[in-house]
């Protein structure tokens, strides 16, 4: 699973695709106000995804960790 670096659309719109080939063959767009917004979007999607299927993510020792954080996008 992953997030794209969003996109401007135009000045007041963004994109982000969300790449999971386990859930369905073509990315999902996730589009919000600006990039940062499309990209904290992207994320609470997977977050609530996964929470909902009861998947977690794990290290290599298979302790639990969380999503990595959001990162900022420059306006």
């Amino acid at each position: 699973m992953a997030i794209s670096t969003p996109e401007a659309i135009d000045e007041m719109l963004a994109a982000c695709h969300l790449i999971c080939p386990f859930v369905r063959p073509r990315p999902l767009t996730i589009h919000g106000v600006d990039g940062n917004q499309a990209l904290e979007l992207s994320r609470r999607f997977v977050e609530n995804w996964l929470r909902e299927d009861g998947v977690r993510l794990v290290d290599a020792e298979g302790r639990t960790v969380p999503l990595p954080p959001v990162p900022r996008v420059e306006a």
